[in-house]
């Protein structure tokens, strides 16, 4: 059982264990990750093993998320950059209230504005909008994104990118420090 305190060494290593392992050896027990291949075990040198040179962050509000960006540039790599991005970056309160306005019956999804305001959305348009962004990212050259929201977005998309969604990730962290 592990009983330290969670600083921002354990933070690194837990990111570095996580997000900068080689495809062929992404731990698959519980992780929501999954090796690239499972029948085939292959040695690779220093050499092969490339880090990700460009990473991103998603929100479903607007980025920089002051309370986590500045944790992800601090540990990263490197020669490892971090684009922080969000679904609701550059809009306005009315373009947000028109593209983002809940059906009726359906969940409600809740995000901070980088001015501290609060806007309620539908989840059908906070999905549309981070399947545009992930894709947005990838053309950007991402190759690892971070989605940075707990809801759970089953089955988003990404043609390159490895997608970490915390509903994923944070279950086995937690039970692995406990």
């Amino acid at each position: 059982m592990w009983k330290g305190r969670l600083n921002d060494r354990t933070i690194e290593q837990t990111i570095n264990r996580v997000a900068f392992r080689p495809l062929g050896a992404v731990s698959h027990r519980g992780w929501g990750l999954r090796p690239a291949s499972l029948t085939t075990q292959t040695t690779k040198t220093t050499e092969e093993i490339a880090m990700p040179s460009i990473i991103a962050t998603l929100t479903i509000g607007q980025a920089p998320r002051s309370d986590l960006a500045p944790l992800f540039d601090a540990v990263l790599p490197k020669g490892v950059r971090c684009i922080h991005a969000g679904v609701l970056d550059g809009l306005t309160l009315e373009e947000i209230a028109r593209r983002f306005a809940p059906e009726a019956g359906e969940p409600l999804l809740t995000s901070k504005l980088l001015d501290g305001s609060a806007v309620v959305m539908g989840k059908s348009a906070v999905r549309r909008g981070l399947e545009a962004a992930i894709e947005r990212l990838e053309d950007a050259g991402a190759v690892l994104i971070v989605l940075l929201c707990t809801g759970d977005f089953e089955g988003l998309p990404s043609r390159r990118a490895k997608l970490i969604e915390p509903d994923h990730v944070v279950p086995p962290v937690v039970a692995a420090l406990a």
